[in-house]
């Protein structure tokens, strides 16, 4: 699981710089990541597992279609088209098998929209700024019974003469995993950063895409398609892509309480 790594904060307007070892005077610092046993004791128990497995499994990419929220903000002054892609997040390094594919889809993104790869940060209107994390994501596939409630992954009494069910031992609650894979850019105006301009970011964009893969490399293709369409723009919505590259959004589905929730 990739983590983010704590970064510097920017210096504020007017106030004293400071350069780490190894980058170029008057280059920001990366910003902060935008910003995260299968044992039933009876045969019906097992399908039901399987049943809700399945049900996952195409949230997040039902077959060649993945679902992304996407959450973009972009201002309205003018700024330059030239870029670098910087790494933003824990351990990253230019020289990182994984940094090194993000990039290349985002170069492949930018052209198409008239920026131009500037060959190092002195001669970069914008520091593109990259974060990206697989995390994982597990739910309890149990629910309380009749005999009173249990804590989630936990472990339920069942009536018998023993401390589990009919005395062979605790009943455990299934549970099944999937993983939230998140993508997010931020770009900075080098020329206002250097002048003290606190509106050095000039937009942003962060994705959002659950399913059962942990592969960040498989997702990218439908994750550009997301960036081709929405960098540099405002939007809050979810979508649907398709292998195709077609995106439709769908409505976004209302937060719903069950009658054991706080």
């Amino acid at each position: 699981m990739t983590r983010f790594h704590t970064v510097p904060a920017r210096r504020a307007p007017g106030g004293p710089s400071h350069v780490p070892t190894g980058r170029a005077p008057g280059v920001p610092p990366a910003p902060p990541a935008l910003a995260p046993a299968l044992a039933p004791a009876l045969p019906s128990a097992l399908a039901l597992v399987l049943i809700l497995a399945v049900a996952l499994a195409g949230c997040g990419a039902a077959g060649n279609r993945y679902e992304m929220r996407v959450e973009a903000k972009a201002s309205t002054m003018a700024h330059g088209r030239s870029y670098v892609i910087l790494p933003g997040i824990t351990e990253a390094r230019a020289t990182d098998p994984l940094f090194q594919e993000v990039a290349k889809a985002m170069d492949a993104v930018l052209a198409a929209k008239g920026y131009e790869k500037a060959p190092d940060v002195d001669h970069a209107d914008l520091g593109l700024y990259v974060a990206y994390s697989v995390e994982e994501m597990k739910e309890s596939t149990g629910t309380p019974s009749d005999y009173g409630p249990f804590p989630p992954g936990g472990t339920q009494p069942a009536p018998g003469f023993g401390p589990g069910a009919y005395g062979f031992g605790p009943m455990p609650i299934p549970f099944v995993s999937d993983y939230m894979r998140t993508l997010s850019v931020e770009a900075v105006d080098f020329v206002r950063y250097r002048a003290n301009d606190p509106r050095h970011v000039v937009w942003r964009i962060q994705i959002k895409s659950r399913g059962p893969s942990n592969s960040l490399e498989k997702a990218l293709p439908f994750f550009s398609t997301v960036l081709s369409k929405y960098m540099g723009e405002n939007a809050d919505l979810l979508i649907q892509v398709d292998a195709n590259g077609d995106a439709q959004p769908v409505a976004i589905p209302k937060p719903s309480r069950s009658r054991h929730a706080p």
